[in-house]
């Protein structure tokens, strides 16, 4: 059995062994993300799926996401995906420039990437996301509004875009302090997330999450869910679970988490959350949505103190009109999303 085949059969394994996690068996949506499904045989795809199957509902308009790179994408593979009941498309563009992709070591070319959309577009997917970094080393402002006309342009339904984060122990990082990159300034990032912002706008994209545009209608049901606090079961090396008590992330090493598995003893780290922790996860998550912070469920759930606490932490911002609150709803005014970090850092219980 080859490393692939072996990864596949500790999930299948995981998922079995997990299929009481939560209460509700019917499930909205599935994502295959992280790491790189798309290199993922049909035959594989499938037999995660059955697994899926046996212990869950799919509900029958369930969103059932695949992220893909655009090396990846062939008439066979969209055809096999169409088969299993994939319905929507995450496509790790990052760029429609050439010398973008060779500097972030990425396997497509431009070409590639455009026409991997078209193609997806020929073989019937309509709800296609594409993801896109900015404030790349030596981007332009220039480079990045070419890069946006061209995402536009393909009529696409989705965008999630990204500045790029230099974290330590990461590759990017290391180059960072050889000199081999250079950070673009915060001046020019912030341009560039204006620029995203008008242009998403202009083609009738809402910007419904600090760095995700949709059509209406058509934002990431799954990763919405998240940001509304539902519960999730994710399965794999890395992944996290969530059930509403506690949050459960499985070692992120590939041949740890399969030895785990194989053996009886899958391992993980476990988090109880706290009311407090609750709080700032449900302040921080409703404030990066253009849905908001909703203050008559905040008080429910937290009690009145909290969401005393809460308005005291706003009140210098609601009277600038950074924060807004409209049928007790709190959100951050669109003139200060360069600011929401901030913002929402001032609102957070800190013991």
């Amino acid at each position: 059995m080859d490393d692939q085949e072996a990864y596949v059969a500790a999930l299948c394994q995981e998922i079995d062994e997990r299929k009481d996690y939560f209460e509700n068996k019917q499930l909205g949506t599935v994502y295959f993300g992280g790491g790189t499904p798309s290199l993922l045989s049909s035959q594989q795809l499938e037999l995660i799926f059955k697994t899926i199957k046996k212990n869950f509902i799919i509900a029958p308009d369930a969103e059932i996401t695949l992220e893909a790179n655009p090396d990846d994408i062939s008439v066979v593979f969209l055809q096999d995906l169409q088969t299993l009941g994939f319905n929507r498309l995450s496509i790790g563009i990052q760029s429609f420039d050439d010398d973008d992709l060779r500097v972030i070591n990425r396997r497509h070319n431009a070409q590639q990437a455009f026409n991997a959309v078209k193609l997806a577009q020929a073989q019937g997917f309509d709800n296609i996301s594409i993801d896109l970094i900015f404030a790349l080393p030596n981007q332009t402002l220039e480079k990045w509004k070419k890069n946006l006309d061209i995402a536009f342009s393909l009529n696409i339904q989705h965008i999630s875009s990204y500045n790029l984060i230099y974290e330590e122990g990461t590759v990017f990082y290391q180059k960072l302090q050889q000199g081999i990159f250079k950070e673009t300034d915060d001046e020019t990032s912030l341009e560039m997330y204006k620029m995203l912002i008008q242009e998403a706008e202009k083609n009738g994209f809402l910007h419904y999450e600090t760095s995700n545009f949709a059509l209406k209608g058509l934002h990431s049901i799954h990763n919405s869910n998240y940001w509304s606090g539902a519960p999730y079961l994710g399965i794999g090396a890395g992944a996290h679970s969530f059930n509403g008590k506690s949050r459960r992330w499985n070692i992120s090493d590939n041949t740890a988490y399969i030895k785990g598995i194989e053996e009886g003893q899958a391992l993980f780290e476990l988090e109880n959350i706290d009311q407090y922790t609750a709080y700032n996860e449900f302040v921080m998550t409703g404030l990066r949505t253009m849905w908001g912070c909703d203050l008559t469920k905040l008080e429910k759930r937290f009690g009145k103190d909290l969401l005393q606490y809460c308005m005291q932490c706003a009140l210098s911002f609601l009277s600038n009109h950074q924060l807004l609150i409209e049928d007790n709803i709190l959100t951050i005014n669109k003139d200060s999303l360069f600011i929401s970090d901030q913002i929402m850092s001032e609102l957070m219980w800190i013991e």
